[in-house]
């Protein structure tokens, strides 16, 4: 029996609350917590970045994506949770089944520092008699020791690295407020502050954001932040760019009693209840798409040049932890020492700041756990057979890397091998694609599941995600994926955005696989049809050919992967010793 579950159904009860709804975020839309934050690992012992939780007196539901299926039925054993697939036939949205719940009369409460304006505001429009409870948030109040919010040191991300001074992205913002006749503008995503003001900290892990709300208004632009976590220089940078700085602790406070003159901007879709309801009271909102989102996605010309350095070492890196997988008697290792050798290659690159996710390295059906981790003491002991899949990543100065490779510590099944061939077809497809300028990830995903749908296959997760520069590993809101959301507009990919290129396939309990690449949207041609765009890759890592079938292989295919493998020594052999540069010529030989 679950005795924090106990502990909140008596709180609810005590307090006549029918049902209560908690997501995983926390005030700043964050994909991935800091402890403070874990309130549902913390109730349900599930460990997921996606998840969203229904309770009541008489069930109990957490929600997830296809990428936890196989993860969340494993940590939600015993919790006292029901799983429930989100997509899948038969299974209600989280929307639709808080529908069914509430009632004229009954209570509804939520957690008002995380779930957002917009999905409130479609339980009020579907529901207009129900009861929202006005007190503090449920969890919060059976939560002892709940651990301290992280304040880690802020730093500056110097012009060679950012390649815009924080005014000139001030003025294209407020050109935009202009655009939408707004007089203030309210963020409170942590990736978009430090984007804007060329700030980074560590307050999330393998995140380098610091917890912060922004305001402009009235000429004026107001950061809030943990004062522990601001230094002198911090301070000294921000009064000579002219920016209040204010204490976290104090952001509700002051969206309530600041004067507003006009409509405020921000995202309804992105923004906590609590503080929407804070400007609500005193302004009008303009809820818009997130403009810095947009703003930053597009990378400027020195952080593109930045960015092809540092996926240059980082491949470096993981070619030779290829290499090490490749030739090594991995007898004795498990997932957690493999995945911590493969850390080690990392860290040795110039500019390395830390991981930009926890590596996943996860062997045989383990793999088939799209975000699988590895831990001391869980982990499968590794052998010289069957297939590995490693999912890793770095933060540097100049940029954040993502890449995915599956290989063969041994002989691996004819399944295995026409599984990862479909993989490969896909991925190679999408990486060469041209496009007319216009097109959204929607209209190219069908490129890298086609080899996979044509064999009555598919993978439970998008193909595609924006990559940040120096911040989150997953950033929107260009991204490649094949279903059609209303509630998620489509942006059109433009010019210096990046996407990986990740098709898969998961099979439970047998195996998992995964190729991925981080791709720049560049130019392509002008015809009288129209400005084409094209994939540039940034990654520059082997594919490993002892699991290829050839056969299923068409001639351009062959064709892509060989000249892949060509720009992949073009790149890496000047930078290797003989015996390196040796093993990648093997490992890269042409395919006939």
């Amino acid at each position: 029996m679950n005795s924090r579950l106990e502990d909140l159904r008596h709180f609810l009860n005590s307090k006549g609350i029918y049902a209560y709804l908690l997501t995983n975020s926390d005030p700043h839309n964050s994909e991935y917590l800091d402890d403070h934050y874990k309130k549902i690992e913390w109730l349900t012992g599930f460990t997921g970045s996606n998840a969203t939780v229904v309770v009541t007196m008489d069930e109990a539901l957490l929600w997830t994506d296809g990428r936890y299926f196989v993860q969340a039925e494993k940590e939600l054993k015993d919790s006292g949770f029901e799983l429930m697939k989100m997509g899948e036939k038969g299974v209600l949205s989280v929307s639709d089944h808080l529908k069914k719940l509430l009632e004229e009369g009954r209570i509804f409460a939520f957690d008002r520092d995380s779930i957002t304006a917009s999905f409130i505001g479609k339980i009020k429009k579907a529901e207009p008699d129900v009861i929202f409870y006005d007190g503090e948030d449920p969890l919060d109040q059976i939560w002892n020791e709940r651990p301290e919010r992280t304040a880690a040191p802020i730093f500056v991300l110097d012009n060679e690295y950012s390649g815009r001074e924080y005014y000139d992205k001030l003025i294209e913002l407020q050109d935009k407020m202009n655009d939408w006749e707004c007089t203030q503008f309210f963020e409170n995503k942590l990736d978009n502050i430090m984007w804007l003001l060329n700030l980074r900290g560590n307050d999330i892990r393998c995140n380098p954001v610091a917890f912060s709300f922004l305001f402009v208004g009235g000429g004026n632009t107001f950061l809030f932040l943990q004062n522990k976590a601001v230094s002198e220089d911090i301070r000294l940078y921000l009064v000579s760019n002219r920016v209040a700085l204010c204490d976290y602790e104090e952001i509700e406070d002051f969206l309530k009693d600041y004067p507003y003159e006009g409509p405020t901007m921000l995202s309804e879709d992105s923004m906590p209840y609590r503080y929407w309801q804070c400007i609500k009271d005193g302004s009008k909102i303009k809820s818009v798409p997130n403009v810095i989102d947009l703003m930053k996605s597009v990378k400027n010309n020195i952080e593109i040049e930045n960015m092809k350095k540092s996926f240059l070492y980082d491949s470096l890196a993981m070619t030779r932890y290829l290499r090490y997988l490749k030739t090594s008697d991995l007898t004795g290792e498990t997932e957690y020492t493999i995945g911590k050798k493969c850390d080690e290659y990392r860290a040795g690159i110039p500019g390395f700041l830390g991981l930009s996710f926890d590596t996943i390295c996860a062997y045989e059906g383990n793999a088939a756990m799209m975000h699988y981790e590895a831990t001391e003491n869980d982990c499968s002991s590794v052998y010289n057979k069957g297939l590995l899949l490693t999912d890793c990543g770095g933060q540097y100065y100049g940029g954040t890397t993502d890449v995915t490779r599956t290989v063969a510590l041994g002989e691996i099944t004819d399944e295995e091998r026409i599984s990862f061939t479909y993989v490969l077809k896909g991925m190679l497809r999408l990486m060469n694609a041209h496009f007319l300028k216009g097109c959204t990830g929607r209209n190219l995903d069908i490129l890298a599941r086609s080899p996979l749908w044509e064999h009555g296959m598919d993978y439970k997760c998008g193909t595609g995600h924006g990559v940040g520069y120096c911040l989150s590993v997953h950033e929107g809101p260009q991204n490649i994926r094949w279903r059609y959301n209303p509630n998620m507009p489509e942006t059109v990919l433009e010019s210096g955005m990046t996407v990986t290129d990740e098709p898969g396939v998961y099979v439970k309990d047998k195996y998992g696989i995964r190729t991925e690449n981080t791709l720049l949207v560049t130019d392509d041609i002008q015809t009288e049809d129209g400005e084409f765009l094209r994939f540039e890759p940034l990654t520059f890592v082997p594919i490993d050919l002892d699991c290829v079938d050839v056969n299923l292989l068409d001639k351009s295919e062959i064709r892509m992967l060989n000249e892949y493998h060509k720009a992949v020594c073009d790149k890496l052999l000047p930078l290797m010793d003989s015996d390196e540069a040796e093993w990648l010529l093997e490992a890269t030989g042409e395919v006939k």
